[in-house]
């Protein structure tokens, strides 16, 4: 006889009663895993997408400060001559931009992301007039604030609030002067070094403050085991390097290999300051980056060239100015012949035809002074003249070649030291010609060369006496305005996003 509290159908609807509660936690516990991983995804997806906006918003600055706060852009006289709070100017997105001091801000909303998520971004740019600060004064100083970027975007959906990112750059222009020697003939351009060459570089203005008084310049020095003592950057397709050459930095190519001498002659030389052995070979790169802008000499009425233009000793004075002094050669050409020109303040010196210093002629350079020279067409620097840039720094002197045609001269004959930069990536041959589209030094012995040389096509150290060029880290970082004949566009550096 059976029990009646013995049922078996009694525990098997209680088992199934348990299963039931279990598979019923279960679906609900996964179903909620599946709602938190949705949630999960969707923030994921729409912090990225106003990541991708605060990207967008970064580009909408960069084409405000480079249209309305660009020294080199034509709008930007007018606007800085206008703009006020209740002059708004226009976005790329054809948004108002408001402006309250040396800030300017714009909002832009209205982007359908889909799925009823909408966007909008928020910008701010604070010290946009800071270029114009510095190109209202003969030499820029470290007074002149750098333009900072700020983004704000947010993207809106509909039942889960408000996504939002923020990132925070300053900006800067791109530098012209990035590399020891460059080429911008991404072709056939070509760099040859021999002789003995060395080439390094050092930074002549450590704490960024630009010397605008021509004070506490560091002159050139090179140490052992200093990482600015090792970044100087050679960058040209074809790269030639013979007898002993010596590189402390890097050697860059567009996807080319450096051809050398065969053993057992020594070629070369490229190291850091942790290098073993004769080579570095992870100093060696495939990807170059050259500068390539456009270089035109500065519009606008010049003083006719005194005498010194046609032979006589004179001195260019702009002391206290408050804009570059621009003198224009009394003719086409202008022949220094066993005379001397001397530079005080900031000047700019125009020659649509030939240069020649010759019998002894020579530019002096006074410090505190600035020198920029366009010519047109052939220069010729003769044995026994040339410049004296007496500021020891590379960036107060520029020689600009603004001829495109290849048959042009370009002889650097003297084995007078030069301190300075120079600039032919705008024509289609080099700077220092021996034979058409060739950079060459010929004097022996070779003048020891301070700062960077650009060109299009080649670049040769010919003679055999150990030519020298010490580069100067500081060109990387000049002001917006510095150089007043070369157009160059701002750059986002130091990124950084906010929570």
């Amino acid at each position: 006889m059976r029990s009646p509290w013995h049922n078996p159908r009694g525990s098997i609807t209680l088992v199934a009663l348990c299963l039931a509660i279990i598979i019923g936690i279960s679906l609900a516990s996964y179903f909620a895993l599946c709602q938190q991983s949705l949630l999960l995804s969707t923030r994921t997806i729409q912090l990225s997408k106003a990541r991708q906006l605060a990207e967008t918003g970064m580009e909408e600055a960069l084409w405000a400060l480079n249209t309305y706060a660009n020294p080199d852009s034509a709008v930007a006289a007018t606007i800085w001559n206008s703009i006020s709070a209740t002059t708004p100017t226009v976005s790329a997105s054809n948004v108002p931009w408001a402006t309250s001091g040396s800030d300017m801000s714009c909002s832009i909303t209205g982007y359908d992301l889909g799925n009823g998520a909408t966007g909008s971004i928020d910008i701010k740019i604070t010290h946009f007039d800071g270029p114009k600060a510095a190109v209202s004064s003969p030499i820029p100083s470290a007074q002149v604030p750098a333009p900072t970027i700020t983004v704000t975007a947010t993207v809106t959906v509909p039942g889960m609030g408000a996504f939002k990112r923020s990132l925070t750059a300053t900006a800067m222009p791109a530098p012209l002067f990035a590399n020891a020697i460059g080429i911008t003939d991404i072709t056939n351009g070509s760099i040859l070094l021999f002789g003995g060459t060395a080439i390094d570089s050092w930074d002549s203005d450590p704490n960024r403050d630009y010397n605008p008084d021509g004070i506490g310049t560091v002159a050139y020095s090179f140490t052992a085991g200093l990482k600015s003592n090792y970044a100087a950057v050679i960058a040209a397709p074809f790269i030639e390097l013979r007898d002993n050459t010596t590189l402390y930095g890097y050697a860059s190519t567009f996807a080319n290999p450096i051809t050398l001498p065969p053993p057992p002659t020594p070629f070369l030389l490229i190291k850091g300051p942790t290098t073993v052995g004769s080579l570095d070979s992870t100093r060696v790169s495939k990807s170059a980056f050259v500068p390539n802008f456009l270089v035109t000499a500065p519009t606008g009425a010049g003083q006719p060239g005194p005498p010194v233009l046609d032979g006589n000793t004179v001195t260019l004075d702009n002391t206290g100015g408050v804009a570059p002094k621009i003198w224009d050669s009394s003719s086409t050409n202008l022949t220094i012949s066993g005379k001397t020109v001397t530079i005080s303040g900031s000047v700019i010196i125009r020659v649509p035809g030939n240069l020649s210093l010759q019998a002894g002629g020579k530019i002096i350079i006074n410090p505190g002074a600035q020198l920029e020279i366009f010519v047109g067409q052939d220069i010729n620097i003769s044995p026994g003249s040339g410049f004296q840039n007496l500021t020891l720094e590379p960036k107060r002197l520029a020689l600009y070649s603004t001829n495109p045609s290849k048959t042009r001269v370009f002889d650097f004959n003297s084995s007078m030291d030069f301190c300075g930069v120079i600039y032919s990536a705008a024509a289609d041959t080099g700077v220092f010609h021996s034979t058409p589209a060739t950079i060459g030094f010929n004097s022996n012995p070779t003048p020891v060369v301070y700062g960077a040389i650009f060109a299009n096509d080649d670049v040769r150290f010919n003679a055999s006496a150990s030519p020298q060029l010490h580069y100067d880290l500081a060109l990387q970082y000049l002001p917006k305005g510095w150089f007043k004949g070369v157009t160059t566009p701002f750059m986002i550096t130091q990124v950084t996003e906010t929570p």
